[in-house]
């Protein structure tokens, strides 16, 4: 802890404070709900799967701010973390599914992304073909300096 305290401002401590303490109340939640449904049931549901890895994405976040410092470098020290605490903010997609206009775009959105991510995969897999063809034909070009 002495370790955060020289990279936090006050101000940040009372945030991972906070963080830890919502964090803290989504897995009481999480434990609860597997409790009372089973965990084959409650797994069932895919938004169920989204909220636990949201969740546990954030707990290793928090985690993560533990970690020695002569694991990272000192300026990128805390970008993992807020990122995967970051991720926890991604539960409120699951209210755009219960909101009624919503409802359809995100099962429409659901029902169209398997076949998005073979086009994207094909797209990717074309650049990088071109990216392959153009270092052999101006690999060898010195830029000025």
């Amino acid at each position: 802890a002495q370790d955060i305290d020289r990279f936090m401002t006050h101000e940040q401590f009372w945030l991972v404070a906070f963080h830890y303490i919502c964090t803290s109340f989504f897995i009481v939640e999480i434990c609860l709900r597997i409790a009372s449904l089973g965990a084959r049931r409650y797994f069932r549901d895919t938004w169920n799967c989204f909220d636990t890895f949201c969740v546990f994405a954030s707990a290793l976040g928090l985690f993560l701010l533990y970690i020695p410092t002569n694991i990272f470098n000192h300026s990128n020290r805390f970008l993992l973390p807020r990122i995967l605490m970051f991720v926890r903010q991604l539960r409120l997609l699951r209210l755009l599914h219960f909101v009624g206009p919503f409802k359809s775009t995100t099962e429409s959105i659901a029902a169209v992304a398997p076949g998005l991510m073979i086009f994207f995969a094909a797209v990717l897999l074309i650049f990088y073909m071109y990216a392959i063809v153009g270092l052999g034909l101006y690999g060898e070009i010195r830029l000025p300096q």
